[in-house]
C-alpha cells in the first residue's frame, strides 16, 4: 500500500463520519479552485491528479 491508498483510506474514513449537510463545506483550496468535501470525495475516490494533490494537502496540514 502506497503513501496515497493509506491517505486515501483516512479521507474516505473520515468522509464517512462527515454529516451530509457539512458535506458541501469546503475542505480545500487548490490553484484558485475550491473544493468541497464531496468533489474532494470524487477526485481521490477517482485516484485523479487533483485527488492526489488534495490528499497530500490535507495531510500537510494535519486533516487527515
Amino acid at each position: 500500500m502506497t503513501d496515497l491508498d493509506t491517505l486515501r483510506s483516512k479521507f474516505i474514513s473520515s468522509y464517512a463520519n462527515i454529516p451530509q449537510n457539512l458535506r458541501r463545506d469546503v475542505i480545500a483550496v487548490l490553484d484558485k479552485e475550491i473544493y468541497s468535501w464531496q468533489t474532494a470525495f470524487y477526485e481521490i475516490k477517482e485516484k485523479t491528479k487533483i485527488g492526489d494533490s488534495i490528499l497530500k494537502k490535507l495531510s500537510y496540514l494535519g486533516l487527515i
